[in-house]
């Protein structure tokens, strides 16, 4: 069984590469913001 840092690193290693994948089709970077909490400008 891993150590619930062990699955953080996962996750985050496997968000970093999902992230590369968006911005090498679309070109622009991409803020996946996992860590902070999210700023939802749709919500006014």
């Amino acid at each position: 069984m891993e150590s619930p840092g062990e699955t953080v690193r996962k996750v985050l290693l496997n968000a970093a590469h999902i992230r590369g994948s968006i911005e090498g089709i679309s070109g622009t970077d991409v803020d996946l913001n996992l860590l902070e909490e999210g700023n939802n400008e749709e919500e006014e």
